[in-house]
């Protein structure tokens, strides 16, 4: 790959990384408007549960169809298909007169929306050579910090000055604009001068048969418990316990997810260099000092030193998941990069599906006491680092799936 095909390749990485950050951006909202929410609607914190869950299900059933997206529609439609979904279903959300529309909307959109995970691996698998690929996916999924951050201030504002349902119609007019963007502006001429060998995707069967796959994604479940479970309560953690208000909650929870952005592409440029082959290692102690600080935060008193340990917790459980998307990418064989990735992404949003209603649950059932839910999510970010340890940092192989030759472009 020649200097100026790598510089191609990497301006079209940065709009695979707009595209994975928008898509956090919008799960922020629901957790960030689940206050005034739950007020207007009239619902309990178990209904509000129901609907994050309802969003992660639906894309934890399509996470294995990218492979489909891909095979018949290219990267590029692909990706226009699912910003044109992804702003329709944000955008009808503030719609809502209803517990069973705000299930239907966020449903909906999960399920647009559970493709995109695969469709950018197999993307960042034509743009670059195989000794890239790993810190490539590394940035890529560091989008989700920058759209949690992005989407926590710009949530909270929207929702404050003009209300949550404003917030999310600002949403469509964002996916049809990245979706016209898609459209016309991801090219790969540069590609167009050599002959990129790009296999079939394989499927589920493959995948959910691969132990190293299959480590990963429940990895990335107690991940995900953390990333969409936890953090879907920490606003109502803050507003209700601690008594902040939304707009300095907003400015607050940008801190963590900045210092992650920084640290998630230092750390992961390490790991793929000096800890080539001995990941699982690094990726096991991360996750235990994360547990061990995230207990250390449930415990403090002040607001200052709450934040602090969750910014590291943060940045420790960010940097977890990147590596787990790193070692798919470096690990798993090239027919099996879009099946493999929604496993991985399967088992994250699992978590996503399981952890918010028996969160809400245990609020119920503890008198809106949180040590119960903190207690949940670091049983499974030590499970997780148990996990770790049995990858096999070999390079699998599969023979099923003949390659065919041809250029990413479509």
């Amino acid at each position: 790959m020649t200097g100026e095909e790598l510089k191609q390749s990497r301006r079209l990485l940065f709009m695979l990384f707009v595209a994975w950050g928008v898509g956090f951006i919008d799960v922020q909202a629901v957790n960030i408007a689940s206050v005034p929410m739950r007020s207007e609607l009239g619902l309990s914190t178990i209904q509000v549960g129901m609907a994050v869950s309802g969003y992660f299900l639906m894309y934890s059933l399509m996470t294995m169809s990218s492979g489909w997206f891909v095979n018949h529609l290219g990267v590029r439609r692909a990706l226009a298909f699912i910003m044109v979904a992804w702003g329709l279903f944000s955008g009808l959300t503030g719609t809502i007169t209803s517990l069973v529309a705000l299930l239907a909307m966020r449903s909906l959109l999960g399920f647009t929306q559970g493709g995109l995970g695969g469709v950018t691996s197999v993307a960042i698998m034509e743009l670059f050579p195989p000794e890239k690929r790993g810190r490539a996916k590394a940035f890529q999924a560091s989008a989700g910090s920058v759209g949690v951050a992005v989407g926590i201030l710009f949530c909270a504002a929207m929702t404050q000055w003009f209300g949550w349902r404003v917030m999310f119609g600002c949403f469509a007019v964002v996916g049809a604009l990245l979706a016209f963007l898609f459209m016309t502006q991801y090219k790969t001429p540069h590609l167009e001068k050599r002959t990129v060998t790009v296999h079939k995707q394989l499927g589920l069967k493959q995948a959910v048969t691969n132990s190293n796959a299959m480590l990963l994604a429940f990895i990335q479940f107690g991940l995900g418990a953390f990333m969409w479970g936890l953090n879907a309560w920490l606003p109502s953690y803050w507003v209700e316990s601690k008594g902040l208000d939304l707009l300095h909650m907003g400015m607050l929870s940008l801190i963590p997810w900045i210092v992650s952005f920084v640290f998630m592409n230092f750390i992961s440029y390490i790991l793929d260099v000096y800890f080539n082959g001995r990941e699982r290692y690094a990726l096991s102690a991360i996750l235990v000092i994360g547990g061990l600080l995230l207990y250390a935060m449930l415990k403090v008193s002040s607001i200052a030193a709450g934040f602090a340990l969750l910014t590291a917790v943060t940045v420790l459980m960010s940097i977890g998941s990147a590596t787990v998307y790193m070692l798919s990418m470096k690990y798993m064989p090239s027919e099996m990069i879009s099946s493999s990735t929604g496993l991985v992404l399967l088992g994250q949003q699992l978590g996503g599906v399981v952890a918010p209603p028996v969160m809400g649950a245990l609020l119920v059932w503890f008198a809106g006491n949180y040590d119960a839910v903190f207690g949940f999510v670091i049983l499974l970010v030590f499970l997780g680092a148990l996990a770790s340890l049995r990858f096999n940092s070999k390079k699998d192989s599969v023979a099923l799936a003949q390659p065919v030759h041809s250029t990413p472009q479509r």
